[in-house]
């Protein structure tokens, strides 16, 4: 998770797949980006029920590309 804050904090857009993880470390996982998104301003969205995308400030992630990982999968 700190490499992946340390992106968020460089103003990345991360795609964070967490299928393979626990419901609790899942959990805390989230809990602990969200707040780095927080406070820099940024969002989590829910993709599907274990995809996140974690956005900078200054990154909106449209409808359409939700739409677009939602049905086909689209995974950068």
């Amino acid at each position: 998770t700190k490499q992946i804050a340390d992106h968020l904090n460089s103003k990345k857009t991360v795609v964070l797949n967490l299928e393979s993880t626990t419901p609790d470390v899942t959990r805390r996982i989230i809990d602990f980006l969200g707040g780095v998104a927080y406070a820099n301003g940024g969002h989590v969205k829910k993709v599907s029920s274990a995809i996140y995308i974690i956005t900078p400030y200054n990154v909106e992630v449209s409808g359409d590309l939700v739409g677009e990982l939602e049905n086909n999968a689209l995974f950068f």
